[in-house]
């Protein structure tokens, strides 16, 4: 994590994670399905 950048904040590592899962399911022409957290706490992943 903290090669990363993200210190300790594991908010980060999540946000990272999922919009990387957002990406490999986009690239595969498949929708991705996510927990409602996605929305309420990672503004960067976009989901369509």
């Amino acid at each position: 994590m903290l090669k990363m950048g993200f210190g300790t904040d594991y908010t980060k590592l999540e946000s990272y994670y999922m919009e990387n899962m957002v990406n490999i399911t986009k690239g595969l022409n498949k929708t991705a399905i996510v927990w409602q957290d996605v929305f309420d706490y990672h503004e960067k992943v976009s989901i369509m």
